[in-house]
């Protein structure tokens, strides 16, 4: 009866490791930001936002304003509740050419993605962009002026990601 119990024991300790990593194995496919579909798991720019399902919530007080339950994502939506945008500034996220924001510099887009459509500053940050996907940096634009400058802005750490509506349809 002993050994009964035992094994019994151990199948459970095994059934519960498999969920944990086939419950760790989803999260991290859904932490993959796959920018030419422009989604983030089943949120997806261009869908309705009632298609994600409990992965969003309205932001209290913010028309077409919503996050996910662990407030990771920030999505927001046209009148219509069509998604016009998907942001997200946690590390845990990254795009299929392996960018994550506050780990990756601006020389690693660089590198990933190539020249950009538009480079633009906005306040305190600069908004490198591409067709359907933003990244945006913390930016000082009086030391980004000079050489060292220039250099110290291509270390400086992705600080969110956001896709936006694509311009273009690739076939």
């Amino acid at each position: 009866m002993t050994s009964l119990l035992r094994a019994s024991a151990l199948l459970c300790c095994a059934l519960i490791a498999t969920s944990r990593l086939c419950a760790q194995a989803a999260q991290r496919q859904s932490a993959l930001i796959l920018e030419k579909r422009g989604s983030i798991g089943r949120i997806a720019v261009g869908a309705n936002v009632d298609s994600a399902g409990a992965e969003l919530r309205r932001l209290a007080g913010q028309t077409g304003s919503y996050e996910s339950p662990d407030g990771s994502i920030l999505v927001e939506t046209d009148t219509n509740g069509s998604i016009k945008t998907i942001r997200t500034a946690n590390r845990s996220f990254l795009t299929t050419r392996s960018i994550r924001p506050g780990r990756s510099t601006l020389e690693e887009v660089l590198r990933a993605y190539g020249a950009p459509s538009s480079v633009t500053p906005q306040g305190d940050q600069l908004i490198v962009a591409y067709d359907g996907i933003t990244f945006s940096f913390h930016y000082q634009p009086s030391a980004a002026s000079t050489d060292t400058g220039f250099d110290k802005l291509l270390r400086v750490p992705v600080k969110a990601i956001t896709l936006t509506t694509r311009s273009t349809q690739k076939h």
